[in-house]
């Protein structure tokens, strides 16, 4: 019809400008046949690079990935999530997160929103993963000629703006909530999902992960979302969306609108035609080996039904051969499924060692199992085969390293009233946790094994709503300073006239409520550096770093000294701020809050208020005062929890769990006991560091009255 129509054009004698517009509006007026994401990726994507660098791709190299694209072009009815995860190195990028991306930007034509744990990853996910495959495919002409992605680069990029109209965009976890409220789109696309819990804990919403996909909400039904990562543990995010989407029947439990899909992929057997997903236990004969070579010869896949050894050409041809079966569904030998489809809007798609079908991958395979039995650290092994290879998520230890208790925290109490420093004490430390509108302050007496004694304690008003914050900073540290500090605290007795100074206030830096390049901590430590009082040194400035979620920034000890760092401690070190003046203490704040709640957990000699008798080696007490009075203290040092777990890279590590909003005296705490590290408190266990391989700051500087300028360089003074 549109062919006669554009014939019935060219015989009549209109102009040319009139015939042009009416033959462009019958090749338009044709609607467009959309093709299949399958057909889509077959006919348009080329590999950039590896063994098929140059080849079109082809679903039938990995039929997991023909699997995935028929699931995703007809999904069972509800479904518009799919989650997938795999091992490593077998197109997991490419299959979930590249042609996804490409298909909806050049075959749908239609907006992207490209989510990612930080907007650091966007430069290398454009010019690594995403640039060279569409470079290589025809819609290379939709490239933008300017502008940030136009010719790659490090620049961060946070639109892309193709030549048909669409966008992608990139949206980062880490930043403010507000950074992610104001972009729709239908299409969501994350990567790397495991990583959005991590960033999660600085966010007062929803995790940042829910927040970009609540950019589709306005679509309903039609919202489609994807999402990849490699396994991390039973706890990570892919793993959850990877067993979610289940509606669990006949139970009155109350559970969340999508629970578990546990679709899996399975594969005939060639022996018994029984169907079967085999898993790492079904990989045998390299244990018995003498070597990798005698290995490689007799390892094969089992089924799981028969324990017969499939040949290499059978597992190709069972995994040509494979099906999808979701929880609850049963198959036949002959093929065919039966049971209902789950009540789910999330697909979870997994694949594992046995579904990868790249040249000498299987060797590859027995290569790291065979290695792995000959590790010292045969555990650390395993995981990095769980979590690379077979696609199987850890099982950490999730048990809380010390338990405790608030009301038994609170019995710890001495028989000394608020403010009196024992007069068992080695050093006093004072910290200061500064916010926007309170200043939280802590006083915590130490003996010279690390028992620790709460002197003091208050929440001090910040006036930042009167004055502005940088004023209202630098008024109210003056004034901790000058009426709380300096003058000291009585020794033994409320009484008493002899006063005990704090050696080291060191001061949360971390929230340093700028403005305009003006930081009211380091101003107020330059301060008090030059005022002639001789407490140069008694100042510092904190920052803790960590593995918990809380933290943007991870930890990272120093290997030396030199012009910046200046000194390493245990799990610390101290950095030279030039431009501030001032040196900077860096925390494991992990480490010292583990440490701190350690502390609570040392058995005393009675539950009950004691005397005035020598203090417990490494346990933790506080002053005299009615139960009720110490609880939101506390419940404070109570707000983090401590988790063992495995963390990708680096093994099990013990980390904190914010389980409470309020936990701002931890954080004094775990400063202090960092502080008393630096003059010199170790518990008894604990042997005293080789004076030779102690690491020191500048050892012939001095303080203005003569003193070294190191409290811990300062011996019998």
């Amino acid at each position: 019809m549109v062919m006669r129509t554009a014939k019935s054009i060219q015989a009549y004698n209109f102009s040319q400008p009139m015939r042009e517009e009416l033959l462009w509006l019958c090749r338009n007026a044709r609607p467009r046949r959309l093709r299949s994401i399958l057909e889509f990726a077959e006919k348009e994507i080329i590999i950039p690079d590896g063994e098929f660098e140059g080849f079109k791709f082809k679903a039938d190299r990995q039929p997991f990935a023909k699997l995935w694209f028929e699931t995703i072009d007809n999904p069972p009815a509800g479904i518009n999530r799919f989650f997938a995860t795999g091992p490593t190195q077998t197109g997991k990028t490419l299959d979930c997160f590249v042609i996804p991306i490409m298909y909806h930007l050049f075959e749908v034509q239609e907006t992207v929103v490209c989510g990612l744990p930080d907007m650091n990853m966007v430069a290398d996910k454009w010019n690594v993963d995403l640039l060279p495959i569409i470079q290589r495919s025809k819609y290379r002409n939709l490239l933008p000629d300017t502008g940030r992605g136009a010719r790659g680069g490090k620049a961060q990029i946070r639109a892309i703006h193709f030549k048909n109209g669409t966008v992608l965009r990139f949206m980062g976890g880490r930043g403010s909530d507000k950074s992610r409220a104001a972009f729709t789109a239908r299409v969501i696309v994350l990567t790397e999902v495991d990583d959005f819990a991590r960033i999660a804990g600085g966010s007062e919403e929803a995790d940042p992960a829910a927040q970009i996909e609540v950019r589709a909400l306005s679509y309903g039904t039609r919202k489609v979302v994807y999402g990849e990562c490699t396994l991390s543990s039973v706890m990570g995010r892919t793993h959850q969306e990877v067993t979610r989407g289940y509606v669990e029947p006949d139970t009155d439990i109350e559970v969340p609108y999508h629970m578990k899909t546990t679709s899996r992929i399975i594969l005939q057997c060639p022996h018994c035609k029984e169907w079967s997903t085999p898993e790492r236990e079904n990989l045998v004969g390299y244990k018995e080996a003498k070597s990798l070579s005698e290995a490689k010869r007799i390892t094969s896949v089992q089924c799981p039904k028969c324990a017969k050894p499939w040949t290499e050409k059978q597992r190709h041809e069972a995994n040509h051969n494979c099906r999808l079966l979701y929880r609850g569904q049963s198959i036949k030998k002959s093929g065919k499924i039966t049971g209902d489809l789950p009540d789910t809007d999330t697909l979870g798609f997994r694949w594992n060692a046995v579904n990868n079908l790249f040249p000498d991958s299987i060797n590859q395979v027995i290569t790291y199992e065979f290695n792995a039995l000959f590790s010292e650290n045969e555990e650390a092994e395993k995981r990095k085969l769980h979590q690379f290879v077979w696609a199987i998520p850890t099982k950490p230890d999730m048990m809380d390293t010390v338990t405790l208790k608030r009301d038994r925290i609170i019995k710890r109490q001495r028989d000394y009233p608020r403010g009196v420093v024992p007069e068992d004490t080695y050093c006093l430390t004072f910290t200061i946790d500064l916010r926007n509108t309170e200043a939280h302050c802590l006083a915590v007496a130490w003996t010279k094994d690390a028992a620790c004694h709460v002197v003091h304690y208050e929440i001090v008003h910040v006036p930042s709503r009167d004055m502005g914050v940088e004023m209202a900073f630098d008024h109210t540290l003056n004034e901790i300073a000058d009426n709380i500090v300096e003058p000291g605290f009585p020794i033994g007795d409320a009484d008493s006239k002899e006063r005990y100074v704090p050696e080291q206030v060191w001061i949360d830096a971390g929230y340093q409520g700028k403005s305009q390049g003006n930081y009211p901590v380091y101003d107020f430590i330059q301060s008090r550096t030059i005022d002639g009082t001789g407490n140069d040194d008694r100042y510092r400035p904190v920052i803790g770093r960590g593995e918990g979620q809380q933290y943007a920034v991870r930890y990272g000890m120093p290997k030396s000294t030199g012009a910046i760092v200046k000194f390493i401690g245990q799990e610390y070190h101290i950095s030279l701020l030039d431009h501030y003046a001032v040196h900077l203490v860096e925390t494991n704040a992990d480490y010292w809050k583990v440490w701190a709640q350690q502390r609570m957990a040392v058995p005393m000699i009675s539950d009950l208020i004691y005397r005035h008798d020598p203090s417990v080696p490494g346990a933790f007490t506080m002053y005299r005062d009615m139960p009720i009075n110490h609880a939101h203290f506390v419940n404070q040092l109570l707000a983090e929890r401590q988790r063992t777990e495995y963390v990708p890279g680096k093994g099990e590590v013990t980390v904190m769990e914010r389980i409470h909003q309020l936990n701002h005296f931890l954080d004094t705490f775990h400063m202090a006991c960092c502080c008393a590290n630096f003059l010199d408190v170790r518990l008894q266990t604990q042997q005293a560091p080789i004076e030779e391989e102690q690491t020191v700051i500048e050892t012939n500087r001095t303080t203005a009255d003569g003193r070294p300028y190191f409290i811990h360089q300062r011996q019998n003074q």
